[in-house]
């Protein structure tokens, strides 16, 4: 079985006259993956699975901040500042899953993902190792 998914969002900008954020950009956000199972890969009852995926991400948008700063005089002063709602990072996973039945009503699973830019952080890596047990009774 191969399977294929994408996401495209968008959500209109907002003015707010007051609070710590002045002003919203329309935004955009995508996702989207390949995944590949194959059933009995190397024993009857088995099943492989790969997945690549891009998870969820903000690709454009903006909003004013307020920022307050005091002078030399000890005067304060807010003014509002553009921040790029935008992450860093544009992660990617990647995943690898075998599970296979060990006895009538057991079935052992196991998965291996990596993630590049995980949570959209650039240069945050991790790998997760996960198996478990499902019984059956």
């Amino acid at each position: 079985s191969l399977l294929a998914e994408a996401t495209l969002a968008e959500a209109d900008g907002a003015t707010l006259t007051s609070g710590l954020i002045s002003n919203v950009t329309p935004l955009r956000a995508r996702a989207f993956g390949v995944s590949f199972l194959q059933g009995d890969a190397f024993a009857p009852g088995d099943s492989l699975s790969v997945s690549v995926r891009k998870p969820l991400r903000v690709t454009s948008g903006q909003a004013s901040l307020a920022v307050t700063t005091v002078d030399s005089q000890g005067e304060p002063h807010t003014t509002c500042a553009p921040v790029s709602l935008a992450p860093s990072g544009d992660e990617t996973d990647i995943s690898v899953g075998y599970a296979r039945p060990v006895r009538e009503g057991a079935l052992f699973r196991g998965s291996l993902t990596l993630r590049q830019d995980a949570d959209n952080q650039a240069g945050r890596t991790d790998v997760a190792f996960r198996f478990g047990m499902n019984l059956a009774f």
